[in-house]
């Protein structure tokens, strides 16, 4: 067997004896890598949408077939966290738009995304709680910390994980964010090349907090999205 099409749907649709093995193994890719003469093969997920998910991977992104994309066409209201790594690069901003009632936004090693559309993707995340920068290993200005707090009101939770901060001694930028917060800011900082005494003094007001503690980014691969959804009822 050579060619294996299967909807999650409709089942498999070239039947075998080594498709039938393949699917009641539940497609482990331990196992469909020992079918050394499969060439092709082909997943049909459009009705997978309609389950009710609450978390779903998608891992070496194509633009052809990509989940965001048609999840964004059928459930973009049931989008509360994503995680990008190595991916949001790949979307256009219209696309990225789109899940307005986003909670939680994580990008995981540089994305390749340049300050003014982050600003713009921010500003239009009107319910955006917690954004995080996960092994980052890019500078960040203290002007765009305090640019992306200023346009994402909502905000709660910044993680900066292995970001390297300019500091530009911009009191007024952290002023003008903070001061008509009507909620505190908490800063999660994590493998920082500023140590935890120069921070606190630094970003130093009554609406922001700090906390320092290492976080787990192991089970993110590479290029990869993953998107965490309100369950259908």
């Amino acid at each position: 067997m050579k060619i294996l099409e299967y909807s999650f749907n409709g089942g498999n649709l070239h039947y075998g004896d080594e498709a039938i093995e393949i699917i009641t193994k539940i497609f482990c890719p331990k196992e469909i890598a020992k079918y050394q003469r499969l060439e092709e093969l082909t997943f049909i997920y459009d009705d997978i949408l309609a389950m009710k998910l609450r978390q779903l991977a998608n891992y070496n992104t194509n633009k052809r077939h990509d989940i965001l994309v048609k999840l964004l066409r059928n459930r973009s209201k049931d989008i509360r966290r994503i995680t990008f790594k190595e991916s949001i690069s790949q979307y256009n901003m219209c696309t990225l738009k789109k899940p307005t009632i986003l909670g939680e936004l994580t990008l995981v090693e540089y994305c390749g995304i340049n300050d003014e559309n982050l600003l713009k993707l921010i500003a239009n995340l009107k319910y955006l709680e917690q954004l995080d920068f996960i092994d980052y290993n890019m500078k960040i200005s203290e002007v765009l910390l305090w640019q992306i707090v200023l346009t994402c009101p909502s905000l709660k939770i910044l993680t900066l994980s292995s970001v390297l901060m300019n500091f530009e001694y911009g009191y007024i930028y952290m002023e003008d964010a903070l001061d008509n917060r009507s909620l505190p800011l908490t800063l999660h900082w994590d493998n920082t090349d500023a140590n935890e005494e120069l921070i606190r003094h630094h970003f130093n007001h009554p609406k922001l907090k700090h906390s320092f503690s290492q976080l787990k980014s192991d089970l993110f691969s590479c290029n990869m999205i993953q998107i965490h959804l309100r369950p259908l009822q």
